[in-house]
């Protein structure tokens, strides 16, 4: 997982800090809203724990220039997985 997230790893903030983490395949859809579409987009981060903080749902972070949601958080022994959401939803 380090080697990967070294590699492969993109930068997103949470709390004002920087880190780094492996980002999935965003999934971008349009729902309807009174008045019409809005675009709803959710992505997956795997970052690795050492020097991370324990995240918690509901907070909001920002990656690939989008705020998103913590939706879901997943754990290993070395990483978190987090799965993000609009935060309008």
């Amino acid at each position: 997982m380090g080697r990967a997230v070294d590699f492969m790893g993109e930068e997103f903030v949470l709390n004002g800090t920087t880190y780094k983490g492996v980002i999935n395949e965003a999934q971008g859809t349009e729902q309807a809203e009174f008045g019409g579409f809005r675009d709803a987009y959710a992505l997956t981060i795997y970052v690795r724990k050492n020097g991370f903080p324990t995240p918690a749902i509901g907070q909001k972070l920002t990656a690939r220039g989008k705020v998103l949601r913590i939706i879901q958080v997943q754990s290993d022994a070395i990483s978190f997985s987090l799965v993000l959401d609009d935060p309008n939803k």
